[in-house]
């Protein structure tokens, strides 16, 4: 009989506090997801090479894409980030890859939908591209490369840059119209190139815990009352 009594206790918890705090945690699953997921990937990369000095803006859209080169120090290329805003309307994807050559095959891609930029340049930010990690060799020269579809100077990306090579190790190219549909460098008036502000990430060793445990110690640190309550009712009841 004290089992049975027990056996109800315990699941009138389960029911009244168990469930309902599963519930919860339920709604908010993904983004607490999310956030791990974020956190143990900051624990597991870092910052190689990255040029964050701004002096001007340059243009994106359907027929002027953009790309700069840089020389990675690490073998693990896990993401990118760009300084970047959507100027007027524009409705295509923002897209980043990596490449080898200027007109060679992409390496990895990765996107962000136009409600996903920064749509004033008095918002102009840094942009993440998450894609997936490549293996690349250090000292080699690779190419941020960016395109999108459509658009015009009144609707198009906008991409921050500096004038005054400031960074020596690789260059800002484009392609288009103004180029005659041929990758050039882009340089200021008096010959020097120009680079566009970015950052590229590299894999620094494996993280010191996975997402997964996170959220189960976040479980553990919000709810802590349950288990030990849980504990000593079975006790108790001689379970």
């Amino acid at each position: 009989m004290k089992k049975i009594i027990g056996l109800f206790v315990v699941t009138l918890l389960v029911t009244t506090v168990v469930l309902p705090v599963a519930g919860t945690l339920c709604d908010s699953t993904d983004q607490l997801l999310e956030m791990n997921k974020k956190n143990a990937r900051f624990n597991s990369d870092e910052i190689d090479q990255q040029q964050p000095t701004k002096t001007g803006n340059t243009f994106l859209m359907g027929d002027a894409l953009k790309a700069q080169s840089f020389v990675p120090t690490k073998n693990e290329l896990t993401r990118v980030e760009l300084f970047v805003y959507k100027h007027g309307t524009m409705n295509a994807d923002f897209v980043v890859s990596i490449r080898e050559e200027l007109t060679g095959s992409d390496l990895t891609v990765a996107s962000k939908q136009a409600n996903q930029i920064p749509s004033d340049i008095n918002l102009q930010d840094w942009v993440e591209f998450d894609f997936n990690d490549i293996q690349v060799t250090p000292g080699d020269t690779y190419y941020i490369v960016c395109t999108t579809q459509g658009g015009n100077l009144d609707n198009c990306y906008v991409l921050g840059m500096a004038n005054n090579d400031p960074y020596p190790q690789g260059d800002a190219w484009e392609y288009g119209v103004f180029t005659g549909y041929v990758w050039e460098k882009m340089e200021d008036p008096s010959g020097r190139p120009y680079d566009l502000c970015f950052r590229t990430y590299v894999k620094k060793g494996k993280a010191k815990s996975g997402y997964e445990n996170q959220l189960f110690l976040q479980l553990l640190k919000d709810h802590s009352r349950i288990l030990p309550l849980l504990e000593t009712l079975l006790q108790q009841c001689g379970l």
